[in-house]
């Protein structure tokens, strides 16, 4: 028997979302949950039966467990499951599956620069990342953008 969400379950709302983007679009949990009215921090449990019965499909494109999660209708595996007609126009928040990073160096030294103050990284609980030269912030990133560059320092 075929899975089939609950009438205006999170899980058939997400299915509908999905639904409406190009075959094949993959999108990440904060944009899904925007669209359908809910916290992100639902999604994933709301979901363990939809992608269990293989009606939603969900990946993590780098390794790690802050990693993004990304939602679709195909199996970037190989198996697809079918999708809306291929004249459906795309959703904001819908993203192309991109090509993989390249591999970084396999080895990287830097040595401390003279007059310059050091660096300080903070990586909050919610996974977003801040770095500070001294008291001037340098680069500050959301928990998604975070979660990407925790995982490319993991490999």
């Amino acid at each position: 028997m075929a899975y089939e969400a609950k009438p205006g379950s999170v899980a058939q709302r997400v299915i509908s979302y999905l639904e409406t983007l190009a075959p094949g679009a993959e999108v990440m949990t904060s944009p899904i949950a925007e669209a359908i009215g809910i916290e992100p921090t639902l999604l994933s449990s709301s979901l363990i039966a939809a992608v269990a019965h293989g009606a939603v499909f969900r990946r993590q494109r780098l390794p790690g467990v802050r990693a993004p999660v990304w939602w679709s209708l195909v199996d970037h595996s190989g198996g697809t499951r079918p999708a809306v007609a291929a004249s459906a126009p795309p959703v904001a928040g819908a993203r192309k599956v991109p090509e993989p990073a390249p591999e970084p160096p396999s080895a990287v030294t830097a040595a401390p620069v003279p007059g310059r103050a050091r660096l300080r990284v903070a990586q909050w609980s919610d996974g977003a990342v801040q770095i500070y030269r001294g008291d001037k912030l340098v680069l500050d990133l959301d928990a998604d953008e975070g979660g990407v560059l925790e995982a490319y320092f993991a490999r």
